[in-house]
């Protein structure tokens, strides 16, 4: 059976606009640990929310930070090389 298609806008009701945030935010982290887990991959998420005052950081702030800190030290070919806009 196939989900029907959602229609993209902006949700009025502050707190029904919260929880669809949340669910979709839990999603997608689910997303990334599935993906780095399967596929052996680094993968990181940073979710800025106009909800918290924290941003949400997966897998965790030392991981992320080394990451980006890797990603920086590369040359900007490599860099770039896989980019999509």
């Amino acid at each position: 059976m196939a989900r029907r298609k959602v229609k993209l806008q902006y949700i009025v009701n502050k707190s029904s606009r919260r929880n669809t945030f949340r669910k979709r935010k839990e999603g997608l982290l689910k997303k990334v640990y599935e993906i780095t887990t399967l596929c052996d991959i680094k993968a990181a998420a940073i979710i800025y929310s106009p909800f918290d005052v924290e941003q949400e950081v997966f897998p965790s702030h030392p991981e992320v930070h080394e990451m980006l800190m890797r990603f920086q030290d590369m040359s900007e070919k490599d860099k770039t090389k896989n980019m999509v806009n």
